[in-house]
């Protein structure tokens, strides 16, 4: 007699019982706010207007030449004043900090620590160290997932993902914030990758199709959902805080 394969046993016991309905809800849940780590970037290291500080006793027209925009406008130079006000002959690169304009973005990482001008790479090398993260991550926590089970795998990974995360929001510097997104991607991936498997396999072929697609619909409505909640929400420190919380919260539902 061959022995039962884990649909058949699946099946015999409740094919959609309280377990697989809770896990499919914490899914759900999780992936509506897992992608938001990738996308914030969009947010978190928003290029806001910005011009070198007035020098004082002078108007910004008197400060900041003009130079021409990609649009061919007319607008005050983002990384150039004029050395001396009253003669308007030459200009250095800001020498005494910047002013930005927080109408449209708040208090982003680059003009928290001015990374402008020579250092404004940062929102694609920040990106990027996220990206490598999660090569590493979908690798390493791929081979855990299939030795030691789905679960321990998902659990480890998005203790530590909710851990990054919101060490994340108490960044000092650039380089802290780069290496902790690394992290973040990490295991961003060692929470995804496992935790998709697992929804596919406590569901009967009956409803498989249709279970694994609760957390993709999730997941899409969660990027959709991010623009509004950076909106509300201007400061990168709290849009961080308030996007891995709820993760938090979906943790001990998949526990």
């Amino acid at each position: 007699m061959a022995s039962p394969s884990t649909d058949d046993i699946l099946t015999e016991l409740k094919p959609f019982g309280r377990i697989q309905v809770g896990f499919l809800l914490s899914s759900a849940f999780v992936q509506f706010f897992l992608p938001m780590t990738g996308q914030s970037v969009n947010f978190l290291a928003a290029t806001p207007d910005h011009h070198c500080s007035v020098t004082d006793g002078y108007k910004i027209n008197q400060s900041i030449p003009l130079e021409e925009d990609k649009l061919g406008r007319q607008i005050y130079s983002q990384c150039q004043e004029y050395v001396n006000p009253d003669n308007q002959n030459q200009t250095q690169s800001c020498q005494t900090g910047l002013d930005y304009d927080h109408d449209v973005y708040g208090e982003t990482i680059i003009s928290e620590w001015d990374l402008v001008c020579n250092e404004n790479a940062a929102a694609e090398l920040s990106q990027s160290i996220l990206s490598v993260g999660g090569i590493f991550g979908a690798i390493i926590f791929g081979i855990i997932a299939d030795h030691y089970g789905r679960r321990p795998a998902f659990l480890i990974g998005i203790a530590f993902f909710n851990i990054f995360g919101i060490a994340l929001c108490f960044s000092p510097n650039f380089i802290v914030f780069i290496i902790l997104r690394f992290f973040c991607g990490f295991f961003q991936m060692a929470t995804w990758l496992p935790f998709s498997s697992a929804v596919a396999e406590y569901m009967i072929p009956k409803y498989r199709n249709r279970a694994v697609n609760v957390p993709a619909i999730a997941f899409c409505f969660g990027l959709m959902s991010m623009a509004v909640l950076a909106f509300l929400i201007r400061d990168w420190r709290y849009l961080q805080l308030a996007i891995m919380l709820p993760t938090v919260i979906g943790m001990f539902g998949m526990w």
